[in-house]
């Protein structure tokens, strides 16, 4: 009898855990590390996109982001970008119709308070990307064609999971690109 009721209390000590892995949900920090008012903005602004969030990536990406990066946005980068101070984003927007598309937007705010956005790429895709954020320094091109590029400020980094990953960059008021990985 014990026994019984030590395996009965082990077993639904374990259903919140099975529940979860059946389920696929996974649990990011977007909410939390996306501001109130750019989330309000972009819902107003792009309302047939959604942010990339961890969820909506395949269950194999959704593992190696979080070795990677252990928690964060897989659809925010915050940084410096322009060499300028503020609050700055990589936003990396998606819709599955009518064909699976994203489109990376830099968000910044005024000096109201508004969130002015600049679209940096537009794509449809097969494969959803990531973006995340990588200090000034010295970037080199995946074929290693070319001098390297200095960056003299945050880049905002576009990877799709074990397939590609590229440098947006700002130089001279203009966002600019280098493939780093393929």
């Amino acid at each position: 009898m014990k026994m019984r009721q030590t395996c009965l209390r082990a077993l639904l000590a374990m259903l919140p855990c099975l529940a979860s892995a059946t389920t696929g949900a996974v649990a990011d920090d977007c909410d939390a590390v996306t501001p109130k008012e750019l989330a309000s903005a972009l819902a107003s602004r792009y309302a047939d996109w959604k942010p990339l969030r961890l969820s909506d990536l395949p269950e194999d990406d959704q593992a190696l982001w979080l070795k990677v990066h252990g928690t964060g946005c897989p659809g925010l980068a915050r940084g410096n970008f322009t060499g300028t101070h503020g609050l700055q984003f990589g936003v990396l927007l998606w819709q599955e119709e009518p064909r699976r598309q994203l489109q990376l937007l830099f968000a910044e705010q005024d000096a109201t308070g508004h969130y002015r956005f600049t679209r940096i790429l537009y794509q449809r895709v097969d494969r959803l990307s990531v973006v995340f954020v990588s200090p000034p320094g010295h970037y080199r091109r995946h074929d290693h064609r070319g001098a390297p590029v200095h960056v003299t400020s945050d880049a905002i980094i576009m990877e799709t999971i074990e397939a590609g990953t590229t440098a947006f960059y700002m130089t001279r008021g203009k966002f600019r690109t280098i493939a780093i990985s393929d």
